[in-house]
């Protein structure tokens, strides 16, 4: 998964509370936004490549709520020494994850990552080092966001990195994806022999395609502001669990069988 980190004060963060629990700084980290406008394959409309082989395309959206989020932050300090530094880092992150365990969150469920220390030169003649680390907490109720980044502020922790949206049975979504497309494709084909008396021997499966898309790489930019925008689901033969007024994790598939309509002949 592609990574983007951008640090910005507070103003942002205090200001986009529920913009940045779906997405995050990391918005900003780029001026790439080719990725978040990026559509799933769906039905192209063309049955036939000649008068002899036909194509049958399937494709279907699941909307699915997150069993869990991880949010990331970043913090950093500077100091005259590599180890003063590094200390200063460590006692304002070992001072939140023991006030996040008071919201319920386990000493499992928090991990602190060292990302860099490096040297500055603060003046003509002193040179400063600068440590650099992340807080990655998990946690499964929405709710609790504000009051972690209410109690990251209150550490002085401001720089709200991402926020990941976690679906814990991934293969059973795919799974589900396959089956309910497989079903369509069939009635399809069903339709097609019943309806116009085509003969349709199946070739084999030409195309299975997946794809997700998270909340985070779905918002657009709008003048000096963001907006969420879902994939669009006009397209899609079935779409599972229609999507509310949160954003939610989407998974898509896209299958293409072909058939050969010679071959009884």
């Amino acid at each position: 998964m592609k990574k983007a980190y951008l640090m910005l004060g507070l103003l942002f963060f205090v200001n986009s509370i529920c913009l940045a629990q779906i997405a995050g700084n990391q918005i900003y980290g780029s001026q790439d936004y080719s990725n978040r406008t990026r559509k799933p394959e769906t039905n192209t409309g063309n049955l036939t490549s000649n008068a002899r082989y036909y194509s049958i395309e399937s494709s279907v959206l699941i909307n699915r709520k997150p069993d869990a989020f991880v949010a990331v932050f970043g913090f950093d300090r500077l100091g005259s020494t590599s180890d003063n530094s590094n200390s200063q880092v460590n006692v304002v992150f070992d001072e939140f994850a023991k006030e996040l365990q008071s919201l319920g969150i386990s000493k499992e469920d928090i991990f602190i990552d060292f990302i860099t220390q490096t040297t500055t030169i603060v003046d003509q003649t002193a040179r400063a080092f600068q440590t650099k680390k992340t807080i990655a907490i998990r946690y499964k109720d929405r709710k609790l966001f504000e009051k972690i980044v209410t109690l990251a502020a209150s550490k002085s922790i401001f720089d709200l990195i991402k926020v990941d949206y976690i679906v814990n049975d991934f293969e059973k979504v795919r799974a589900d994806l396959f089956e309910q497309s497989s079903q369509i494709i069939k009635a399809k084909q069903k339709k097609y022999i019943d309806t116009f008396g085509i003969t349709l021997v199946p070739k084999g499966l030409s195309v299975e395609k997946y794809d997700a898309f998270y909340p985070s790489e779905r918002y657009v930019g709008y003048q000096k502001s963001f907006y969420y925008e879902p994939i669009d689901q006009d397209s899609f033969d079935k779409i599972i669990n229609l999507a509310g007024i949160e954003p939610v994790v989407q998974y898509t598939v896209y299958l293409r069988m072909d058939y050969d309509s010679e071959i009884a002949k």
